[in-house]
């Protein structure tokens, strides 16, 4: 029965509590130095308005690093949470703790950085006001967060945050060409360009476009003559589907997934050992595309497969995507820092094929220009920390149907040998019980315990160098130069009895 190795992680755990942990504060006590306060700008006597007091010195001193296009140290501003959240040194303000907030620090001069970097620095009012509105609890209204920009590559901004729509076909004068909404949108792109759609392609060209898109390679003489002599209506329609009904189809197109989720057959890196059961991921990514398995499915099953309920080897199987890593088993390597790497590669990954973001740079620090910060990718990076990587049955549906004819064969004939070695026991019993030669031969029997006699030694040595030595017990001690292979020799004095 083949094993397939894959990783038995909490990846549904990591997903669904990803928008959680993007967003997730440190505690309040990590996030400020002990508790200052910049006696040069105290509080003002007013209840302060984020609107017309906190937001206006927001827009002139902080957005331009620390807004929602920006977030030099992992820290925005542009929205309450992203305030809260922090940046990559903890918590940028506590609520009703001026003293202890780091903006403060930072703004008033207090750290080892001046804020803002450039340009003014905020006057001692401006320190003040900001200093009541967090001591006042940091309201912020809803509603209250400025605009985004229209092509914000931050928060829900960003294309990759953005949900699925359909567009409604575009408006076109009629036009005979059309014969769906695809053709629409077809149209209206070659309109903008001047050009005018080419005539229809003859059933020759048809068919081999057909067969190269699908499946990767062109018909056969047989297979376009059979299309061509067809000339009964929805004739193309029928070669589509016999087309898409091929098992290359899943093969031709399994490869581009497969590209992306980093197949291989083997480990990369120096030995680069052969994975002998590696083609049960590819195998299931390729029955995946044939059967039509939905999108959604397709992507649950690779990063949760384990955890469905009453999962299937096959579910299982499909949770291999985060096994395609690089594996270096050459002599001297650090185990746990190439574990670390593959744990690198799993969250970079699933941030780039599942989720469409760039979070590699993240790594290092924060970019940016990037909705994920350095603390945020760490976030994600915990999830996939925790997953143990083992061995688990995967055997194939013909491979299971034997193994069960096989089990079902072994258990008949083991029943019988049982019942013969049954029969077997009770017939000595039967001949035993009452023998006299069974009692004759438990009275020959020698119970004197074994005594154990020490060596009386006469002399030792050794060819590696080692030095010898008795205890006071008579037990013999090896010191001195000791290698891993040593000839010794003993000599003593044996009374045979």
């Amino acid at each position: 029965m083949r094993t397939f190795s894959i990783p038995s992680c909490r990846f549904a755990a990591a997903l669904a509590g990803m928008a959680v942990a993007l967003t997730l504060p440190l505690e309040p006590g990590t996030a400020a130095t002990e508790p200052k306060t910049p006696e040069s700008a105290p509080p003002v006597e007013r209840t302060v308005d984020f609107r017309t007091d906190v937001l206006p010195i927001f827009e002139a001193s902080c957005f331009k690093c620390h807004g929602s296009t920006m977030a030099m140290g992992g820290l925005r501003l542009h929205t309450r949470s992203d305030l809260l959240s922090g940046g990559d040194k903890g918590a940028a303000v506590l609520e009703g703790n001026s003293a202890g907030s780091r903006l403060i620090h930072l703004v008033a001069g207090m750290d080892d950085l001046k804020m803002p970097l450039d340009g003014e620095p905020l006057s001692p009012e401006q320190v003040g006001v900001l200093r009541t509105w967090i001591d006042q609890g940091a309201i912020w209204p809803q509603g209250a967060d400025p605009p985004a920009p229209s092509r914000s590559s931050s928060g829900e901004g960003h294309w990759a945050f953005r949900p699925v729509r359909q567009d409604p076909p575009p408006r076109i004068a009629d036009s005979d060409w059309m014969r769906n909404d695809i053709d629409v949108f077809v149209l209206r792109r070659l309109l903008s360009e001047g050009l005018e759609p080419s005539p229809e392609a003859d059933r020759s060209t048809l068919i081999r476009r057909l067969y190269l898109d699908l499946l990767g390679l062109p018909p056969t003489p047989a297979q376009q003559e059979r299309f061509l002599s067809d000339r009964r209506p929805y004739a193309y329609e029928r070669l589509v589907n016999r087309v898409l009904s091929s098992p290359h189809f899943g093969e031709r197109w399994a490869r581009h997934w497969l590209d992306l989720a980093r197949y291989a057959d083997s480990d990369g890196f120096e030995k680069d050992n052969v994975r002998p059961h590696a083609w049960r991921y590819r195998e299931w990514v390729i029955d995946a595309y044939n059967r039509d398995l939905p999108y959604d499915q397709f992507l649950v099953e690779q990063l949760a497969g384990d955890l469905l309920p009453d999962a299937t080897v096959e579910q299982k199987t499909a949770t291999g995507v985060h096994r395609n890593t690089l594996t270096n088993t050459e002599g001297g390597v650090d185990p746990e820092e190439y574990r670390v790497e593959q744990v690198v590669d799993r969250t970079d990954t699933t941030g780039l094929v599942f989720m469409g973001l760039t979070v590699g740079c993240a790594r290092c620090h924060s970019h940016k220009y990037d909705p994920i910060s350095h603390r945020e990718y760490y976030q994600l990076f915990s999830f996939f920390n925790t997953g143990i990587e083992k061995n688990i049955p995967a055997p194939l549906p013909r491979e299971q149907v034997a193994y069960r004819l096989a089990s079902l064969k072994w258990e008949r004939e083991h029943e019988k040998l049982l019942a013969a070695l049954e029969e077997q026991r009770s017939e000595l019993k039967e001949k035993l019980e009452g023998s006299q030669d069974l009692v004759l031969w438990e009275k020959g029997l020698d119970h004197t315990p074994v005594e154990w006699i020490p060596l009386d030694l006469s002399g030792y040595a050794a060819a590696g160098g080692a030095e010898f030595s008795e205890d006071d017990t008579g037990a013999l001690l090896v010191s001195g130069n000791n290698p891993r292979k040593d000839r010794d020799t003993l000599v003593a004095n044996i009374e045979l009895r």
